[in-house]
């Protein structure tokens, strides 16, 4: 068992999916193995202002403005060719704009990372002649498809969603022993065991926004309004949002509440009935794992598509193409019923798998 020794996560905030599961890693290190010394870092802050417009804050632009164009780059990007020469001709520009990483993990000196996005992988390995860290590196896939981006040459360890993505990094010739089906982590206050409240007789529909406040929550609240012909309450989470938090508090309908940023989100999603969200892939996991159905609308064309597909075929939920659908699809969310036969507590296996590795080294 390592002590007193240090593990560094990396993380990157496009969108919150990435940090969430970060964080999730780093409360269960916390919590069950209080002897290692643990940092989380988000990669955005240690880029250096060029490189991050050009890179994470061109995708954020892309996802809110041209999702379509995103799609149609995420489809192409797939392809380990055209990576490889991208990366061939990329390493200098990293390791030039990445100064700030390099100094850091120099002084912190890591015995193992942890990346829960691509990214940060292909940048820490890019550089290692730079910042001198020999340090092992795993990477957590935090989507239900696989994507070549995920797959860095060098990356010692990966922790899959699924057999499925597993069998197929085989077959693109990874390792099996390098490759361990986790599942995706989320915070560990999900597994605990709670007694489900009293059953109401109205349907208690959640609707989530995301950390941000994206999405057209305002225009699926003031839908179910006008078109829901049984007992409801809604409860719609407005993230960092906070015009959209003061538009729908100007409602004054008592059957909506309205809820801003909160670090409790996981007790109105186990109050829920139904829950209409983005399926991000820490969601969609969140979701399964409480039993909850998904009704996930808005996905980004590429990552979120493949999870609201995973939902789909698995019947943890629905697709809504639009809002007009949410109606009907409530009626059939219903009478979904959704088991977990067994849950996989993620992080806790992630943390062994590493633990064992570092042990039997």
């Amino acid at each position: 068992m390592i002590k007193n020794k240090k593990i560094l996560i990396l993380s990157l905030s496009t969108g919150s999916g990435h940090t969430r599961a970060a964080e999730a890693i780093k409360k269960t290190i916390l919590q069950q193995y209080p002897h290692i010394n643990v940092e989380h870092i988000d990669m955005l802050h240690y880029l250096s202002n060029p490189f991050k417009r050009a890179t994470v804050d061109a995708y954020d632009l892309l996802i809110k403005t041209s999702p379509e164009l995103w799609g149609i780059l995420y489809k192409h990007s797939n392809n380990a060719t055209f990576l490889n020469i991208t990366n061939k001709y990329s390493k200098k520009i990293k390791n030039f704009n990445t100064k700030k990483l390099h100094k850091y993990l120099q002084e912190y000196q890591p015995n193992y990372i942890i990346s829960t996005h691509f990214f940060c992988t292909d940048i820490y390995l890019s550089g290692k002649e730079k910042h001198s860290c020999n340090a092992p590196i795993s990477t957590v896939i935090t989507d239900y498809r696989l994507h070549e981006l995920w797959l860095v040459d060098n990356t010692d360890h990966y922790f899959v969603p699924t057999e499925q993505i597993k069998t197929q990094m085989i077959e693109r010739g990874i390792d099996k022993q390098t490759i361990t089906v986790s599942g995706i982590p989320i915070d560990p206050v999900f597994y605990q065991n709670i007694p489900p409240q009293k059953k109401q007789t109205d349907t208690n529909i959640l609707v989530m926004s995301g950390g941000q406040g994206l999405g057209q929550v305002e225009k699926i609240v003031k839908s179910l309004t006008k078109t829901l012909s049984f007992p409801y309450t809604i409860t719609a989470i407005t993230g960092k949002n906070k015009k959209l938090q003061k538009k729908l508090k100007k409602q004054n309908n008592p059957n909506i509440t309205v809820i801003g940023w909160t670090n409790n989100i996981e007790q109105y999603m186990r109050r829920a009935d139904i829950i209409i969200s983005k399926p991000g892939g820490l969601t969609t996991t969140e979701c399964i794992t409480l039993g909850k159905p998904l009704i996930a609308i808005n996905p980004i064309p590429g990552q979120e598509e493949a999870n609201a597909q995973y939902i789909e075929k698995h019947g943890y939920g629905l697709v809504a193409k639009s809002i007009t659908d949410l109606p009907q699809l409530i009626q059939q969310a219903k009478k979904l019923q959704i088991t977990t036969k067994k849950i996989q507590k993620s992080g806790e296996i992630i943390l062994q798998t590493i633990l064992q590795k570092k042990d039997n080294e």
